[in-house]
């Protein structure tokens, strides 16, 4: 199985936090392989992401890394300023 930078970034981020995709399932009462979709980038859930954020302390936006680019397009959008 070969993994993406992202599922890596999210992998390690939840191994310093003596976590498994198995504890971000059981706590959002969902199955641990939607889980696994959503850090390998198959599926979008801003639940699984803002979750997986917050038990492990890094910000959403260093983990899932579309989260950024959306966050810069709506501020260029609504300012007229292109965000590099």
């Amino acid at each position: 199985m070969k993994l993406n930078i992202q599922q890596k970034r999210i992998n390690i981020a939840l191994l310093e936090a003596d976590l498994k995709q198995a504890d971000i399932a059981r706590e959002l009462e969902t199955t641990r392989q939607y889980v696994c979709n959503v850090i390998a980038g198959r599926k979008k859930s801003s639940k699984v992401e803002d979750h997986i954020a917050l038990r492990t302390g890094f910000p959403v936006e260093r983990l899932f890394f579309y989260r950024q680019r959306t966050k810069s397009r709506k501020q260029s959008k609504s300012t007229g300023v292109e965000v590099s």
